[in-house]
């Protein structure tokens, strides 16, 4: 199998899917956590208490439309101001469950695989903290989520709520900070839309799709 091989590809991509999913452990102690990103290899997850490493857990969780349950092991964690981010390993997956993380992977890489180098204005905030809103600007655009510069605190995990001004609208929308990225002079957070708390995502996903077709210059 080649390397550019697109199952090879979903194998290895971690998908910036940002799903609710509950942990169960060994002793039946359950936790409700929030996937970071899912590969079909494992996922790694935020929740509010530490896991073992090497530990057996029991993960439960939407992918689209469908239920995944899956064992799984965990492989490392760290702490987090939201709590713990944990990364684990998928037990074999049967056929029917591969299939649909394929399918969840496949489906999020086509959304944030193609993305266009663009400054636009937005304004975003922590769910959690009943915080004002900071207006900043993107370096990234996407179907399926955003990059941009941060004038504020926020951690891995962050839920936020973003109003993004594009095409001479106002989009609300919701997702999770899945990434942080720090250069010189300035910290990002690259965040995953979350489908169920994005009423206009349709409109957001067409207006980037419109921006692409006609701007394919900025495409990085």
């Amino acid at each position: 199998m080649s390397v550019s091989d697109p199952a090879d590809r979903r194998a290895t991509f971690r998908a910036p899917i940002s799903t609710a999913v509950v942990v169960v452990d060994a002793d039946g102690r359950e936790q409700q956590g929030l996937t970071l990103n899912v590969s079909l290899g494992g996922c790694a997850f935020v929740v509010p208490s530490p896991l073992e490493v090497d530990a057996e857990i029991m993960l439960q969780m939407t992918l689209g439309d469908r239920d995944l349950s899956t064992r799984a092991q965990v492989r490392h964690w760290r702490s987090t101001v939201n709590g713990f981010v944990v990364g684990c390993r998928f037990a074999p997956l049967g056929s029917a469950a591969e299939r649909l993380v394929a399918g969840a992977v496949t489906a999020q890489d086509r959304r944030t695989s193609v993305r266009a180098n663009v400054a636009i204005s937005l304004e975003y905030r922590r769910v959690i903290a009943n915080e004002p809103f900071r207006l900043t600007a993107s370096t990234d655009i996407a179907r399926g989520g955003i990059r941009f510069a941060l004038v504020s605190g926020v951690e891995l995990g962050d839920r936020l709520q973003l109003l993004v001004m594009f095409e001479g609208d106002r989009i609300p929308l919701e997702g999770t900070v899945v990434r942080l990225i720090a250069d010189a002079d300035q910290r990002h957070a690259a965040v995953a839309f979350d489908e169920a708390r994005c009423p206009r995502l349709g409109e957001w996903q067409a207006a980037v799709g419109r921006f692409l077709d006609s701007h394919p210059h900025v495409i990085g």
